[in-house]
């Protein structure tokens, strides 16, 4: 029998930290895909609103949204990489990066080439194919949006303690007893 002192849901600051930012930078991002996602829904049939939306958008957008996703996965890589005094579910934050990096992948494969090409039309003289360039924008946004809302909400459930049931009872600062 061996008393130690327990310290319940410690971890070192660093890596508290990380997982605290991942988790912050991964809720920041699923809002903005969220909010992007509705607008998109309430901008109806309009050629010229829709042109002229994804044209103001673009840019601050560009600036936003890779670097959250960049975070958060560094973030975890951090959190993964450090000493483990708090157990996570390691496969949870893998899977969320994995679905981050696909989201990454979406917007520089999918949403960079189309919105580069958006920005080349007039919003009062669309082109022909309008219509079906939003579609296609529309099906890859809602992939990546479901994937970063995923990735938000398997960080929010990685982290959980390590110690034994008796120890995660005991008052911080009290002797906890352990069978090893």
């Amino acid at each position: 029998m061996t008393i130690r002192h327990t310290r319940v849901g410690s971890a070192p600051p660093s890596i508290a930290r990380s997982l605290r930012m991942s988790v912050l930078a991964a809720g920041i991002l699923a809002g903005v895909v969220l909010d992007v996602l509705l607008t998109e829904a309430s901008l109806g049939p309009s050629a010229e609103l829709w042109i002229s939306y994804h044209q103001a958008i673009r840019m601050p957008y560009t600036v936003v949204v890779p670097p959250l996703g960049a975070l958060v996965i560094v973030g975890s890589l951090a959190t993964l990489a450090g000493p483990q005094k708090v157990q996570v579910h390691w496969l949870a934050i893998i899977v969320a990066m994995s679905c981050l990096v696909v989201g990454m992948a979406i917007t520089i494969g999918v949403h960079f080439p189309m919105n580069a090409m958006i920005d080349t039309w007039l919003p009062t003289t669309p082109p022909n194919e309008w219509e079906q360039v939003r579609r296609q924008w529309i099906i890859a946004h809602s992939a990546r949006s479901v994937l970063a809302v995923a990735a938000f909400g398997l960080l929010v459930a990685a982290p959980r303690s390590r110690e034994t049931p008796k120890s995660v009872l005991a008052p911080e600062g009290s002797r906890a007893v352990s069978r090893r």
